[in-house]
């Protein structure tokens, strides 16, 4: 990335192609579901707010929208190769059935803040949807929903 470019401009552009692309699934008679979530390591507040304004500038592009914060899971990616990422250290969950795992990192948002930014956001973000935010819980109602009857 040339060095007169700001981290965050990648993701502004990335913002814009997602635009276009919500454009074009109205013009063809789509819904537009986005699942979008805070707190992945190495994310920044700025970055955070970024999201939460692009959904803002969009909303009546989109019909649903699933929030969430990152978790870290056992044997993920992430978790195999945490260095990559900006985590420094990696808490086991001695829960064998509960495979998700704290972790602190050098760099980005920590767990805690992300919580904080979710729940100033709460709000708008459950208002973000046309029908239920908890309509990712029941998957076979979303196909409903998506259906054109």
């Amino acid at each position: 990335m040339p060095k007169n470019i700001k981290p965050h401009g990648k993701k502004v552009q990335i913002f814009r192609k997602w635009k276009i692309y919500l454009e074009t699934a109205i013009l063809q008679e789509l819904k537009n579901a986005v699942y979008a979530f805070g707190g992945f390591p190495t994310e920044t507040e700025e970055e955070y707010n970024l999201t939460i304004d692009w959904l803002k500038n969009n909303k009546e592009l989109i019909d649903l929208q699933f929030i969430g914060l990152f978790r870290l899971t056992k044997n993920s990616r992430i978790e195999n190769s945490p260095s990559g990422y900006k985590i420094t250290s990696i808490t086991q969950n001695n829960d064998k059935f509960d495979p998700i795992c704290d972790y602190t990192i050098s760099e980005g948002i920590s767990q805690q803040r992300s919580l904080e930014l979710l729940r100033k956001n709460y709000e708008f973000l459950l208002g973000m949807s046309k029908f239920s935010p908890f309509l990712g819980k029941f998957r076979d109602h979303m196909l409903v929903y998506f259906s054109n009857d």
